[in-house]
């Protein structure tokens, strides 16, 4: 990014570009963006400007400022809403492990600290295999980060259970990590209790009986934190687990 002094068409708004932290410069072209959709009802086609300063984000990830791309990447999912093309033929080659481990692993990083879920494209969904693969080589934060995320998906998405990042998942992550899942999962049937009169109860009720039926019989890692986790919410499921 140079130091030259960039206006955005129509918004009344300039930028420094040298100027900002690279990394508050990714969260200044989201806000930027939903300014212009939300004020101005453009696409991010119709504003150059803006595209170049997202194209100029992406383009310092290949090198050692990565920041500004780990904050897009914090928003993917209203990235996806707003710039879907671009999001799929610029923004996602930096989610590639094989391309550019070190990028990608600052890029899942930021993906990682948003409780907001993308759409699970098909080539999305192969790059969260791999960084699912690298499990191990995340902070503690990420790693403390990801296990809601799978929750979250594992509540919203029925297909979850037989995903191939799933699968990734369990083979890759700590016995901490998978604990730490069900904690989550079990925080969501607490809200789910709480719920006056809610419909997906039986069915809520039904998945995490599956879910842990699977557990119990042959699936990967099992181990004694997971195991005491799971013991522990049993009993709130006993009915449909013994009717299996």
């Amino acid at each position: 990014l140079d130091g030259s002094r960039r206006s955005f068409a129509g918004s009344n708004i300039s930028l420094e570009l040298g100027a900002s932290p690279v990394g508050s410069l990714g969260f200044l072209a989201v806000s930027l963006l939903s300014r212009y959709l939300n004020d101005f009802n453009r696409s991010l086609s119709e504003a150059p400007e803006l595209e170049a300063l997202l194209d100029a984000i992406v383009a310092d990830a290949d090198g050692d400022r990565v920041l500004g791309a780990a904050a897009l990447a914090q928003n993917l999912s209203f990235l996806e809403f707003a710039a879907a093309d671009w999001v799929s033929a610029k923004l996602i080659r930096l989610f590639d492990w094989e391309r550019r481990a070190k990028t990608a692993l600052v890029v899942w990083a930021g993906f990682f600290s948003t409780p907001f879920l993308p759409r699970f494209s098909q080539a999305f969904s192969r790059l969260f295999v791999g960084a699912l693969k690298n499990f191990a080589s995340f902070d503690q934060d990420t790693q403390k980060a990801i296990p809601r995320l799978m929750a979250a998906c594992l509540r919203l998405r029925s297909d979850v259970i037989d995903s191939d990042w799933f699968i990734a998942y369990l083979q890759n992550s700590t016995d901490e990590s998978r604990k730490s899942l069900w904690d989550c999962l079990d925080e969501l049937d607490k809200g789910q209790d709480q719920a006056e009169e809610n419909p997906f109860d039986e069915a809520w009720e039904n998945w995490m009986g599956e879910l842990i039926r699977r557990r119990l019989t042959g699936g990967p890692n099992l181990g004694e934190k997971e195991w005491e986790s799971i013991v522990s919410l049993i009993p709130k499921l006993d009915r449909f687990l013994t009717e299996a």
